[in-house]
């Protein structure tokens, strides 16, 4: 029969001996018979890279691999991300110690973790972007504008909104993706003038135009242009900055002008018909000095309502409509995603990635009537069997902001049957020192991030 090997037999051995410490992370790279399963990880043919992982670490801290993982080949492809970056997230996974890396890189490692689930390593890595000025702000605008980053966005959105001449100027606005432009278009105050903005915006197409040479200057802009408001613009302007851009049509461009002459509505399918403008932003009136930015001691805290981890959810059937109702407190809130479930890949027909829409009526209740509404539409493209958290933003790309000592009612409709769930008893109440919220019927909501 075989001897059992003692932890004092071990350290007998080293006695004098001071063995290095070596980062886990390290370790596991470097011990490939620990390895049971190979990535074959690039979005190009031409850059993939085979990388080996250990299953077990992968799928303990990350839904989506865990999904992923299930019942899988020896080797598994993924193509959204890079090998770079794909390592960091192993050695994040491992246990080990990242290495210094630029603020372009977090960005994408705070991206990928959040795609992945890998909650601890979005806040780690997006810590370590938080912008101070206009020249690093762009790393940490390409996370809050593609994710949810509570604890990134009001530092992103006061240097944006304060600073926006200098953002738009600068280099790196040129090398943005169509997700960032959307996010400084919709914004309701910036610092810049509605014609500084098209400009930086046919600056940005033209580039875009030669980079990507398959699309037209048009569809490159075409999901930002219901946030510009042409329609106030003077004639001159239009005629000058707009009209020889040909980005409009000849047909578009005389209706823009009759409008703007006639100082009437414009309506055109995806292109904005609001004729104000935009409001200017004073950095005096809501943050104090502009000298302040990045110092700014009022930034909101962000919390998270974890339903799941408050009481028992028991699962039901899908289903398309759910509501809850939430009653503030002494402050007001900002509501800033919603984690919902995404339907089992079993049902999805093996393919693992699909579309959600979701459309959720806000209805403010005072006296027991309705006495104002908002409507928020949340979705994207998704990955089944996990949880996915979902920015929060009104039609107009505004912020949801709850008043204080006051009662909303949220209804959410699918398009088509999600995970839903009930509460132990009917009617419960969930209560912190900001909100309480009460569960009506189904809930779909499993949490939700919100600022105070």
């Amino acid at each position: 029969m075989g001897s059992v090997k003692e932890t004092s037999d071990v350290t007998s051995e080293t006695t004098g001996e001071k063995t290095a410490y070596i980062d886990p992370a390290t370790f596991i790279m470097n011990h490939k018979t620990y390895h049971d399963l190979v990535f074959v990880v690039g979005k190009n043919e031409a850059d993939i890279e085979k990388i080996s992982a250990v299953k077990c670490y992968l799928v303990s801290q990350s839904s989506v691999f865990r999904e992923l993982l299930n019942d899988s080949e020896h080797e598994v492809r993924v193509r959204d991300i890079s090998p770079e970056i794909f390592k960091l997230m192993l050695i994040h996974m491992y246990g080990g110690k990242l290495p210094p890396m630029k603020q372009e890189t977090l960005a994408q490692l705070a991206l990928a973790a959040c795609f992945y689930n890998i909650q601890p390593l979005v806040v780690k890595a997006s810590i370590k972007i938080q912008p101070k000025s206009p020249e690093d702000v762009f790393p940490a605008l390409m996370c809050v504008a593609n994710v949810s980053c509570p604890n990134l966005e009001p530092h992103v959105l006061k240097i944006i909104q304060q600073k926006t001449t200098e953002v738009l100027s600068s280099d790196e606005f040129l090398s943005l993706d169509v997700k960032c432009l959307e996010y400084i278009f919709r914004q309701e105050k910036l610092s810049a003038t509605e014609l500084e903005l098209w400009k930086a915006l046919v600056r940005w197409t033209e580039k875009k135009a030669i980079e990507e040479p398959e699309k037209t200057r048009r569809q490159h802009i075409q999901t930002i242009l219901p946030y510009v408001r042409l329609n106030s613009f003077t004639p001159v302007e239009i005629g000058k900055e707009v009209a020889s851009t040909r980005i409009l049509t000849a047909e578009e461009g005389m209706k823009l002008l009759t409008a703007v002459t006639s100082n009437q509505p414009w309506e055109l399918f995806g292109i904005c018909s609001i004729q104000e403008k935009r409001e200017k932003f004073d950095s005096t009136q809501e943050n104090g000095s502009s000298d302040d930015v990045g110092n700014d001691t009022n930034v909101k805290t962000s919390h998270l309502f974890d339903i799941a981890n408050l009481t028992t959810l028991n699962i039901v059937e899908s289903n398309t409509v759910s509501n809850l109702t939430v009653h503030t407190l002494e402050k007001e809130i900002e509501i800033v995603s919603f984690r919902f479930e995404s339907n089992p890949i079993e049902i999805l027909g093996g393919h693992p990635v699909y579309s959600l829409k979701c459309a959720v009526t806000v209805s403010k209740i005072q006296s027991g009537f309705c006495k104002e509404t908002f409507i928020v539409e949340i979705g994207g493209m998704i990955i089944g069997s996990s949880d996915i958290d979902f920015p929060v933003k009104l039609r107009n790309g505004q912020p949801l902001i709850l008043e204080a000592k006051s009662i909303y009612n949220f209804a959410f409709e699918y398009t088509a049957p999600h995970p839903a769930y009930t509460l132990p008893s009917p009617n419960t109440s969930l209560d912190n020192e900001q909100i309480s919220v009460k569960f009506n019927t189904l809930t779909h909501v499993k949490a939700f991030n919100y600022q105070v």
